[in-house]
């Protein structure tokens, strides 16, 4: 069984082929692969690329990773609300909630402008978008989103880092290759800066629609 992401269904085909090939009719060769097209394939190469490793509770914790082998799929329709919960690391941490769409940008719904750094504590949760006031953090309830057009594939992806990544926010919507080459250059120096430094990463598929 040949399960995992590709950026196109011809790519899937090929690996297919090549399995079957290798086996030689042995055995018989079924898929179940995810469509990840330009430019959300490139988002998590990018993620490890730059060194950012992914968290192995991903793995292991069921509200993450279902019985499909693949990152949990939030299903929304269009005046939906968009709800994430959240658990942290082993470690305390400086939460990031980034949210890939299929047009190449990216909202950075963990800071941004109106919503402040959010520090988690080991094994703390929150959750995002499951408010009864916007403007209320207290509880750690974060800013409520409503799922609105563009639809479609988009990836949503949960750092905690023990260090702040930038010393200044990001924009809230900026291109993803613009932020993800700012991870890649701010990195290292954060490395150099504390050489302790722990950080990871999570991603959500999450699927919209007008229904």
């Amino acid at each position: 069984e040949v399960i995992g992401h590709v950026p196109d269904p011809a790519t899937g085909a090929r690996i297919t082929a090549a399995i079957e090939a290798e086996i030689g009719g042995a055995l018989p060769v079924t898929a179940r692969l995810r469509q990840l097209p330009p430019p959300q394939c490139s988002v998590l190469a990018s993620l490890v690329g730059a060194g950012i490793p992914q968290s192995t509770d991903q793995f292991t914790n069921p509200r993450i990773i279902g019985p499909d082998l693949f990152a949990q799929v939030y299903d929304y329709a269009a005046g939906d609300k968009l709800v994430f919960e959240i658990t942290g690391a082993e470690f305390d941490a400086w939460l990031y909630l980034d949210y890939f769409d299929g047009s190449g940008q990216v909202t950075h719904f963990v800071p941004n402008q109106a919503v402040p750094p959010v520090r988690l504590e080991a094994q703390g949760q929150v959750s995002f978008g499951a408010v009864d006031d916007p403007d209320d953090l207290a509880y750690g309830r974060l800013r409520e989103i409503v799922i609105g057009p563009p639809f479609g594939q988009d990836i949503a992806v949960v750092m905690i880092s023990s260090e702040p990544l930038f010393e200044a926010l990001r924009p809230t919507v900026e291109p993803a290759e613009a932020y993800l080459a700012a991870l890649r250059q701010r990195l290292p120096e954060l490395r150099a800066a504390a050489p302790d430094l722990k950080i990871e990463f999570v991603y959500l598929f999450v699927q919209t629609s007008s229904r």
